[in-house]
């Protein structure tokens, strides 16, 4: 059997250990299975295109759900969302960023002043207190919010983080006695493009990252550069889990973990593929997320064919098995959300209502109502919230370019392939040439017979085999080639 070998498109075609395609797939450890449509879910979408979403949940165990357009902010209110406020007006680059302090949602964009959310109180947004400045980006280190990237009184601080008291988001003048401050990063890194929290924090710039240590008064914070020379210009690539931390730099992609040691983890594989794919016109629309139960770190962004900068394409790491995919349909963003609660309104949209609530699955104390699970999430093209439950996309895998019998043409007259799935239905295509130097093209797709195989009459020194898999399956492990030696010529 010719196994579908890791995503490997950086390396040539001919002696490649790994597939040379790999798309609308999601790897494992002997294989590939299929990564599945987004369905939407939101029964009411966004007025414009998304600019970012995010969850938070509040003491009481109760799940929120927000996003942002270039106007207003939303609440989802079961499947339904509540535009909340629609007086922002953004640029055509800004997003919005997310980050859950307490029981209090903070949202952020360089437009607009910080707004922030009470979580089981609030019906509508509004200005953070303690004047902050606008900033870009936004997290919470240990008991502080932090702002990058800050506009404050009118002057830009491109290169400044900014810190709130401690246990105090409405605090923001610096003093030794609330722990306010801020930090100009000043070492020739360039503009902060990210922030991370958690029990330290992280700064990224264009070429350099920092690590924020608490250090308590005087000093509060303590600054140690963890990496220099390399940063990210791309913020949405950054998404983090825990102590690992992945990103895109001018050089490939990255994974920083603890904090201090970095690894690349997409060189000599996609690293190559992608920044030739990537049209960094639109920087501003590449957002990325974890997919923590597929262990995946997930990139979204304008690849070749996107249209005005609708992100096209997915670039996807599976961290635990090292190994890449790729992915194809239009949308605008990706996120990793909490599944959403529901109010006694929000209800009413799946009760069903020739039983009323006697016909429910669970009681309305249940904690089924409350939300709380991990989950990738997307919004489509007309502005609706989806989730990853559709369908199995359209998956296509190519093996590497193989020469059954070093130094002699080969006859192939049959490929089955090694799938798994009662819905999946199988085409192969081949792909075929004599010399290093001769262009090889892929023919017509060619059905499966009733024995599972695909019959084929090639007769050439070097091979290629593509399968295209649609209706969902659950393991693509290769395909077994039949074939018979010819003379050497």
């Amino acid at each position: 059997m010719i196994r579908f070998g890791e995503y490997l498109p950086d390396q040539p075609a001919f002696g490649n250990p790994g597939a040379t395609v790999a798309n609308n797939v999601i790897p494992t450890a002997m294989g590939y299975r299929e990564l599945s449509a987004i369905s939407a879910f939101s029964t009411t979408p966004l007025n414009a295109r998304a600019r970012g979403a995010g969850s938070g949940q509040a003491s009481d165990g109760a799940v929120y759900l927000f996003a942002g357009d270039g106007t207003s902010l939303y609440r989802l209110n079961g499947a339904v969302f509540d535009e909340t406020n629609d007086t922002y007006a953004l640029a055509e680059d800004t997003n919005w960023k997310f980050a859950q302090f307490g029981d209090t949602m903070i949202a952020v964009c360089r437009d607009e002043a910080p707004q922030k959310w009470t979580l089981g109180s609030s019906t509508s947004w509004s200005a953070l207190g303690g004047s902050p400045p606008k900033a870009r980006h936004v997290a919470v280190v240990r008991g502080f919010v932090m702002l990058g990237d800050a506009e404050s009184g009118g002057t830009s601080y491109q290169n400044r983080v900014y810190w709130s008291g401690l246990d105090n988001a409405e605090t923001w003048t610096p003093s030794q006695t609330t722990q306010a401050d801020f930090n100009d990063f000043v070492g020739g890194g360039g503009a902060v493009t990210g922030l991370v929290g958690g029990e330290f924090g992280l700064v990224f710039q264009d070429r350099s990252i920092f690590r924020l240590d608490y250090q308590g008064t005087p000093l509060i914070f303590s600054s140690n550069e963890v990496s220099q020379s390399r940063g990210t210009q791309v913020s949405g690539s950054i998404a983090a889990l825990g102590r690992m931390v992945f990103f895109w730099s001018d050089d490939g992609f990255y994974m920083l973990e603890d904090g201090t040691k970095t690894t690349a983890i997409g060189a000599n594989k996609v690293d190559k593929t992608f920044a030739n794919d990537f049209d960094q016109a639109y920087l501003s629309r590449v957002t990325s997320a974890i997919d923590p139960i597929n262990h995946l770190y997930i990139v979204s962004y304008p690849g070749s064919g996107h249209t005005s900068g609708t992100p096209n394409k997915l670039i996807m790491y599976d961290w635990v098995n090292n190994k890449w995919s790729t992915g194809s349909f239009s949308h605008e963003i990706i996120a990793r959300t909490l599944t959403s609660g529901y109010t006694l309104e929000g209800l009413d949209a799946i009760v069903d209502s020739s039983t009323g609530i006697d016909g429910m699955a669970f009681s309305l104390d249940s904690r089924a109502w409350m939300g709380g699970r991990l989950q990738l999430t997307a919004f489509d093209t007309s502005h609706n919230l989806a989730r990853f439950t559709g369908t199995g996309l359209a998956a296509t895998i190519e093996t590497s370019e193989f020469q059954p019998l070093p130094g002699r043409r080969c006859f192939i007259n049959k490929v089955r392939p090694i799938i798994e799935g009662s819905d999946a239905v199988a085409t192969v295509q081949m792909a075929n040439r004599n010399k290093g130097t001769d262009t090889a093209s892929f023919g017509s797709a060619v059905s499966l017979n009733t024995s599972g195989d695909a019959p084929v009459r090639e007769d050439n020194r070097y091979h290629r085999v593509r399968v295209n898999i649609s209706g969902g399956f659950d393991h693509a492990q290769g395909c077994d080639v039949t074939w018979r030696g010819r003379g050497a010529r």
